[in-house]
């Protein structure tokens, strides 16, 4: 499950052979995954719903079509899912695979940026409208008025080596890059990397490993 024309073109890339549109508020329906899994004419199938408002209706397929048949990662958000699919190989058995990728996708720590619609108090945070919400692991960990200061309170005491930065609709490339040189300077042994995204409603979403 994926939005976004880059992160769709990028989940193709790393071997996606069916990609069901949906997100923080489109999520698909178990219908709509079974009519997928008939698309694809495969003997096993591996889902990956990135989103956590998407795992159960993942579980409900592999419920229907038998442990067998289908195989699901339950992956809570893009950057697990991008990591469990990196970690797939066509050679191991679906019980090794599942295994692995989840493991992997466990470990990935992610984080994203989006703007709060309303105002509200969060894990003990005072957010306004209109305020940038830093999300770490699906957790608001910060608000701030703007990307860079939210950026700087949720990377400042991480321990990666390289983070990846896509961004989306709302974002130029031009933005992006300026937002990963200054991510950069918060600690020059990271390795930052940037792309198109093109996903909704989070100018930012960060895979950091």
């Amino acid at each position: 499950v994926s939005i976004g024309d880059g992160m769709n073109e990028i989940f193709r890339e790393l071997g996606a052979d069916y990609i069901i549109e949906g997100g923080q508020t489109m999520n698909p329906s178990t219908e709509d995954m079974l009519e997928a899994i008939e698309k694809v004419h495969a003997e096993t199938v591996y889902i990956l719903p990135n989103n956590k408002n998407i795992v159960l209706a993942a579980e409900q397929v592999r419920k229907l079509l038998g442990n067998s048949k289908v195989a699901y990662v339950p992956t809570t958000n893009m950057a697990q899912g991008l990591s469990a699919l990196l970690h797939f190989d066509a050679t191991r058995s679906m019980d090794e695979n599942t295994v692995i990728m989840t493991k992997e996708a466990k470990e990935t720590a992610s984080g994203s940026i989006t703007v709060a619609v309303r105002d509200s108090v969060v894990n003990g945070i005072a957010i306004h409208e209109g305020d940038y919400l830093g999300i770490l692991n699906d957790k608001i960990v910060c608000n701030g008025s703007s990307m860079e200061e939210v950026l700087q309170k949720m990377l400042t005491d991480g321990d990666y080596e390289l983070i990846s930065l896509y961004y989306g609709t709302d974002v130029t490339e031009e933005q992006a890059e300026k937002l990963a040189a200054e991510v950069k300077e918060l600690n020059d042994e990271w390795e930052v990397e940037t792309f198109y995204g093109g996903q909704p409603l989070y100018p930012i979403l960060l895979a950091m490993e």
